[in-house]
């Protein structure tokens, strides 16, 4: 098993049943996850603030899916402030982006990701408890050849997705399958725990007031 499936098996824990749903990639990078998110009925908008990283993105949904806007459709937008009607989206998620903002825009981000989504908000970002993973990234910054810029890796978002009103269902962590690259790039030799993994993953759910 991938990384991108035991993300997806999280997500399909809570949310099954796709059929007719809209969701909302913030931050999407080449979006591939959510090709299946397609293949269980829903249809997806994928929004990055890179027009280059688009580019690709158009063309991988282009060859699996067909053009849009039937199943899905491209946004080059900021995520902090996106132009979507509230309640647009059923799901609301983000994989591997919301790191890569302070703590002030951090929020901005968490409540477009709260005010478009009618019900599931969903997030997914490097796990500071992950000691091969930390060991890994500090290994290339030190070297120079760390290619992200800015990341602040996660301990919890409980804090911050229950200041928004969210109700937390569960909070843990995935990507067991990426110990070994971190280890063997690394060469870290430290005591870690196992299940303290790559990913911190964190599942909201917004309540009917």
């Amino acid at each position: 098993m991938g990384l991108n499936q035991e993300i997806l098996e999280v997500v399909f824990k809570y949310v099954p049943d796709m059929q007719k749903m809209k969701i909302l990639d913030a931050g999407c990078g080449p979006g591939s996850m959510n090709l299946e998110f397609i293949k269980k009925g829903a249809t997806v908008a994928l929004v990055d603030y890179s027009q280059k990283v688009l580019a690709k993105t158009k063309k991988i949904f282009t060859e699996n899916v067909g053009p849009p806007p039937m199943k899905w459709n491209l946004y080059q937008q900021d995520i902090r402030k996106m132009y979507f009607q509230d309640g647009t989206f059923d799901l609301t998620w983000s994989s591997g982006t919301i790191e890569h903002f302070d703590k002030a825009d951090l929020a901005l981000v968490l409540r477009e990701m709260i005010r478009l989504s009618r019900k599931w908000v969903i997030t997914f970002a490097p796990n500071n408890q992950c000691a091969p993973y930390e060991y890994w990234k500090e290994k290339q910054r030190k070297e120079g050849t760390w290619p992200y810029g800015i990341e602040d890796s996660k301990q919890s978002m409980r804090k911050e997705f229950e200041a928004f009103g969210l109700t937390v269902l569960e909070e843990g962590s995935v990507g067991s399958t990426m110990f070994d690259k971190f280890i063997r790039e690394s060469g870290y030799a430290g005591v870690y725990n196992n299940k303290e993994q790559y990913l911190l993953y964190t599942i909201g759910r917004k309540d009917k007031k």
